[in-house]
């Protein structure tokens, strides 16, 4: 693992709002869910709102990644997981040279 890599990973991590980190620490605990399951899980809630634009966040970040979809009434909806921090790493490394996260100094 590459000392900048990791250092990366983490100013990006500490970056997060706090309901980003939970919902990264959530999908990390529980594996795959879709943006209903992990409302429910976190909330017992069906507001969509208290998860959908930190899971869009994340995703845009990279540290969530879609896994599939589900049927959830009537509709099909995606399924994310979490990257864990090796996952992440191995991945900048298999970028080759790719900036994944910038930091803004």
């Amino acid at each position: 693992m590459h000392f900048n890599s990791l250092i990366a990973y983490l100013e990006a991590f500490n970056k997060l709002n706090e309901r980003e980190k939970d919902v990264y620490a959530w999908l990390l605990k529980h594996g795959e869910a879709t943006r209903r399951e992990v409302c429910m899980g976190m909330f017992a809630s069906d507001n969509l709102n208290l998860v959908s634009p930190r899971i869009t966040t994340l995703l845009q970040k990279r540290l969530l990644v879609e896994v599939g979809t589900k049927r959830e009434y009537g509709r099909h909806n995606m399924i994310v997981r979490a990257l864990t921090q090796a996952e992440l790493l191995a991945d900048d490394k298999d970028r080759q040279g790719e900036i994944v996260f910038i930091s803004a100094r």
